[in-house]
């Protein structure tokens, strides 16, 4: 049982080194929208 614990730790612990990817992911999906969105607003001043 201790040693499922463990390995169960082990595997929460390289998944929390990943972390970052997610929120990375959805960050380079959304900039060329907000991108858009941005220059167009300057074009039409």
């Amino acid at each position: 049982m201790l040693t499922m614990a463990r390995r169960l730790q082990d595997l929460l612990d390289i998944t929390r080194a990943l972390d970052f990817l997610g929120p990375l992911a959805l960050r380079l999906y959304l900039a060329p929208l907000f991108w858009m969105a941005g220059t167009k607003k300057f074009a039409n001043i």
